[in-house]
C-alpha cells in the first residue's frame, strides 16, 4: 500500500480537516503528499464528499514563463518573514508552517514589468487573493475584466441551456456565411455547444459548407 505508506498523518486528523470544509487539494498540500493519496485514505475510511457546485467566480490561470514567477526560495523566504500569515487578512495560511499553500502576488504586475524580486513579492491565502473585491484592488480594473470576469461569463455560456433551432443555426451558417465563432457571437453561446450543434448537422448533410478540420487545412476555419 504505498499511499499507506507516504501519509503521515492519522484518520482522525483527515476526519478533522473534513469537518473544517478543506478539500483533498489543501489537506495533500498541508502533508506534503499527492490528492490520489488523500483521495485512497477517504476511500479507506468511508468519506464520501459531495461535490459542491462549480466555481464559475475565479480569475482563469495565467500562464507565464519560469523567468517572471518566484522562484521556491523567494517563496520560502517570504512566508518565513510574514509568519506564514496572509497579508491580506492577518489569518494563518493552512497550518502556518506548509509555504506551499500560499499564494504569492506581484505587488507590481508583471505585465507593468513587475521582476519576481522579493520586495515585490506579497503573501496572500488563495481566497483572499481570488475574492472579486480583493483582486481588482490588487490587479486593476483592465486584469480584472480579462482574467475574472471572462472566466465567470464564459461558464454561464457553457452551461445555458442550448435551445436554438435548427432552422436558424442553418440560417446563420448557411445563408448569412457566418463563422462558427460568428454564429455563437451572434446567438450569445459558448463555441463549444455550436460547434457540437453544427456537426450534427453535417453528419446529416444538411450543411452547404464543410467546418474546418482539427488543423484548418480543409473547408472553412471555426
Amino acid at each position: 500500500m504505498p499511499y499507506a505508506i507516504k501519509l503521515k498523518a492519522s484518520h482522525d486528523d483527515l476526519r478533522r480537516l473534513c469537518a473544517l470544509d478543506w478539500t483533498r487539494a489543501q489537506i495533500g498540500r498541508e502533508y506534503g503528499v499527492s490528492k490520489s493519496c488523500i483521495s485512497y485514505h477517504f476511500k479507506q475510511m468511508g468519506i464520501v464528499r459531495p461535490k459542491g457546485p462549480r466555481k464559475t467566480g475565479l480569475p482563469s490561470r495565467v500562464r507565464r514563463p519560469r523567468s517572471v514567477e518566484f522562484s521556491d526560495m523567494v517563496r520560502y523566504a517570504r512566508f518565513l518573514e510574514e509568519k506564514g500569515c496572509c497579508q491580506e487578512c492577518g489569518m494563518l495560511i493552512g497550518s502556518g508552517v506548509n509555504w506551499r499553500c500560499a499564494t504569492y502576488h506581484h505587488i507590481d504586475l508583471v505585465c507593468d514589468g513587475g521582476r519576481p524580486e522579493p520586495e515585490n513579492c506579497m503573501v496572500l491565502h488563495s481566497e483572499c487573493h481570488n475574492d472579486p473585491g480583493i483582486f481588482k484592488r490588487l490587479h486593476g480594473g483592465r486584469v480584472f475584466e480579462k482574467f475574472f470576469t471572462g472566466k465567470a461569463v464564459k461558464a454561464e455560456l457553457k452551461h445555458k441551456p442550448f435551445d436554438v433551432s435548427e432552422g436558424e443555426l442553418l440560417d446563420l451558417f448557411n445563408n448569412r456565411m457566418l463563422s462558427v465563432r460568428g454564429v455563437a457571437k451572434e446567438l450569445g453561446r459558448s463555441f463549444t455547444c455550436v460547434q457540437r450543434a453544427l456537426k450534427r448537422l453535417e453528419n446529416e448533410g444538411v450543411l452547404n459548407r464543410p467546418l474546418a478540420t482539427r488543423f484548418g487545412n480543409k473547408g472553412f476555419h471555426l
